[in-house]
Parts: structure tokens; sequence; C-alpha cells
């Protein structure tokens, strides 16, 4: 299942936590339904009580989700290269 920015913010806001997923967990859980990917990055999701998401009970705790999140923090700004003085 493919997450939005929005919906990964919100979960981790419930109190789920996004660990990176490995190879051999991608194929062994994605009949599961329970990888999830943001952009290229494949995550599995956990409960504090340590269970795993599926992507029904994802979804079930997505929509029923009243949390309002606090507006996304802007990218820091690309550092400024300096020229160096003339010797």
């Amino acid at each position: 299942m493919h997450l939005t920015r929005e919906q990964f913010r919100i979960a981790e806001a419930l109190g789920c936590s996004f660990q990176p997923a490995a190879p051999e967990q991608i194929s062994r859980l994605s009949m599961q339904r329970r990888v999830f990917w943001l952009g290229e990055q494949a995550f599995l999701v956990q409960r504090r009580d340590g269970f795993y998401e599926t992507a029904a009970t994802l979804t079930r705790l997505l929509q029923d989700a009243k949390v309002e999140l606090p507006p996304e923090e802007p990218a820091p700004p690309a550092p400024v290269e300096v020229a160096a003085p003339p010797a």
C-alpha cells in the first residue's frame, strides 16, 4: 500500500512507528499486505503494542483518526557557496 506524506504523519501522531523493511521482509510480508511504501522506501508499521499493521487495519485507523496535525516544517534552505576572497 502506498502512503501519502499526510497519512504517514497521521499514523505517527496516532503512535505508530515506521521501520524500514528489509528485502526479505518485503518478499515475505507483501502477501500479508504488511508492507507500506512512502516514495521508493518500504516500511513496516508497528503499533505501540507491537502489532504490525496490515493495509486493512491501517486504512481503518487512518479513516477513524481525528488528528489535527501541526503544519509541516519547511525544508531548510540549501547552503549557499561563498566565493573565496581574491588572494
